[in-house]
């Protein structure tokens, strides 16, 4: 009888499981729906079903198809238990996307994530602009110092670019995509701090767009040894930094109606 103890509590033992949650609005309802992904599966389970330390890797906020079998909760059920269950189970380095767009469902479920979640420190966050109550959030997980990945979705107003510029300051390998429409002032300290890290091959990027501020000669001064200068057909001139090792380079555009991009790509190879 003794010999077969062990074996009975092995099998009574729930294995924990790692776990993605997606939460859509109920549009004209406060009430909330998720769905959750468990061990890569999407099978209807609840957060009644986890086993005991089961981790939540990513939250999702966006759109996902219909035939998902839901989870409806009242608002007061997400914001005391399903709010907690979060905070108390989340994974470190977890994932976060909020990107619903800004009707007042589910600005208010951003307001209860945001709110809840936002002493939590999260290794990627794609977010759409929820107004001052987005921005604190990224910047705080700016300031934390473990954000890894940042993806700012949607039109954002120009005054993001103080967040960008905390970001790659702060961040030892900055990896960030940001919409062509947001657009903000590309000056100086922009361009310095891009270069800066494009030098040591420590930053992937998207294309940034917006209003040139900084003067060509000052752009020309900046890692002088490494600049390139090429003109299409209109005439217009782009500057290169082109690092020599990997083909990689650092593009701006320097038209004179003040428009501007600031991206990477590689240098064109001809066809042999």
């Amino acid at each position: 009888m003794w010999s077969l103890l062990p074996v009975l509590l092995l099998a009574t033992v729930s294995i924990a499981s790692i776990v993605d949650v997606h939460i859509m609005p109920v549009y004209g309802s406060r009430s909330w729906r998720y769905a959750l992904r468990v061990d890569e599966r999407l099978d209807g389970k609840t957060l009644k079903d986890l086993p005991k330390g089961s981790k939540v890797r990513a939250v999702y906020f966006t759109e996902m198809s219909h035939d998902v079998k839901w989870k409806i909760i009242s608002r007061h059920e997400a914001v005391n238990e399903f709010s907690r269950f979060l905070v108390k189970n989340m994974a470190k380095n977890a994932t976060i996307h909020l990107l619903f767009d800004l009707s007042p469902e589910a600005y208010a479920i951003a307001l209860s994530l945001m709110q809840g979640l936002n002493h939590l420190e999260f290794a990627d966050l794609a977010t759409a602009y929820y107004l001052d109550l987005g921005e604190n959030f990224v910047r705080h997980q700016i300031d934390a110092a473990n954000l890894q990945k940042l993806s700012l979705v949607g039109e954002w107003p120009s005054s993001v670019v103080s967040l960008l510029k905390t970001y790659i300051r702060h961040t030892a390998k900055p990896s960030f995509t940001v919409s062509f429409k947001t657009l903000m002032k590309i000056d100086e300290e922009l361009v310095k701090l891009v270069l800066d890290k494009f030098v040591q091959n420590k930053i992937s990027m998207s294309a940034l767009y917006g209003t040139l501020t900084v003067d060509v000669k000052t752009l020309k001064g900046m890692k002088p040894e490494l600049i390139t200068s090429v003109k299409n057909a209109k005439n217009e001139e782009t500057l290169f930094w082109k690092m020599p090792k990997n083909g990689k380079r650092l593009g701006i555009n320097i038209n004179g109606n003040g428009k501007s991009m600031l991206f990477v790509d590689e240098e064109p190879r001809d066809e042999e």
